[in-house]
């Protein structure tokens, strides 16, 4: 992990220099696993600060966890999710889960009962806060949705807590996924108008 680090932050340095730019963004994949430990990313951000290192461009770096997954109609590898992050933001005192599933059966019933709302629901595996903002790109099924007035919301089921997220900072890439932001693991709840009671 840290040698991939060290190519990535060497790589949009000499990027950044040749453009004649002050400042740059290196972006450290993973595509193997979905939970990480606070120790490896301690790493990640050493390996990065050094490779950085008076050579004259800041450097950002952003970790990005990556499930790929076989498209059943052209099968071809297509990415199923990916969780960024900056990685010197990171607060966690144990391991972070990053897996989501685009559904959540259970909870979608409890709240179609509740709401008028069409939604369409992200379940991440993660409990609980994420203690650092990530950037989430997803293709969950928002065909029953109007996607210029989307409205985020972090659900823990736990706590039966809902919360609008205030600034998802949502768009959609050429490919047709969403990006979103948020802080919370848990459920985001997704839909098109302010959640109205029934």
């Amino acid at each position: 992990m840290t040698k991939s680090t060290t190519t990535a932050v060497s790589n949009a340095i000499a990027a950044a220099k040749k453009a004649g730019l002050a400042s740059t963004t290196a972006t450290v994949t993973v595509k193997t696993g979905t939970e990480i430990s606070p120790q490896t990313v301690r790493a990640i951000v050493k390996a990065a600060n050094t490779a950085a290192a008076k050579k004259g461009v800041a450097v950002n770096t952003i970790l990005s966890i990556e499930n790929w997954k076989v498209d059943r109609n052209t099968g071809k590898n297509v990415l199923n999710y990916r969780a960024a992050f900056d990685p010197a933001k990171w607060t966690a005192a144990t391991n972070l889960k990053f897996s989501l599933r685009t559904d959540d059966l259970s909870v979608r019933t409890a709240f179609e009962k509740i709401y008028a709302n069409q939604m369409a629901i992200i379940k991440f595996d993660q409990k609980g806060s994420f203690g650092m903002p990530v950037m989430i790109t997803v293709k969950p099924d928002l065909s029953k949705l109007n996607t210029q007035t989307l409205y985020f919301y972090a659900y823990d089921q736990t706590n039966k807590t809902i919360t609008q997220i205030a600034a998802p900072n949502n768009w959609f890439d050429k490919s047709g996924y969403l990006h979103f932001t948020t802080t919370m693991g848990n459920h985001v709840i997704i839909t098109d108008r302010p959640l109205v009671k029934k």
